[in-house]
């Protein structure tokens, strides 16, 4: 069974900042399902639904806590799937918008 999980990073923004991220995820079997990210002054931060099997996620939690030797500010919360509510005569739908 998979599990999700929303993970917020900020730090300075660097070079190959999401790829390190990127392959901690991979490496405890795990996919990013979903993310956002800006560059906000200085810093960036990025916020993203990653989803891992049961039995990695203790050690992907303890993976990630590690980037916060590198001036990273990490976070972690367990989070369940989305159910869209389904309501009479209703259509659902997505709409991304992304401007300037």
């Amino acid at each position: 069974m998979r599990t999700q999980l929303v993970v917020t990073l900020v730090g300075p923004d660097q070079v190959g900042l999401v790829d390190r991220f990127s392959q901690v995820v991979l490496k405890h079997d795990g996919n990013v399902e979903e993310s956002r990210m800006a560059r906000l002054g200085g810093d960036f931060a990025m916020i993203v639904l990653a989803s891992v099997p049961e039995h990695q996620l203790q050690s992907l939690e303890a993976a990630l806590t590690l980037l916060n030797k590198e001036g990273l500010q990490i976070s972690t919360r367990r989070t369940a799937p989305d159910k869209l509510e389904a309501y009479e005569g209703w259509i659902p739908f997505r709409v991304s918008v992304t401007g300037a």
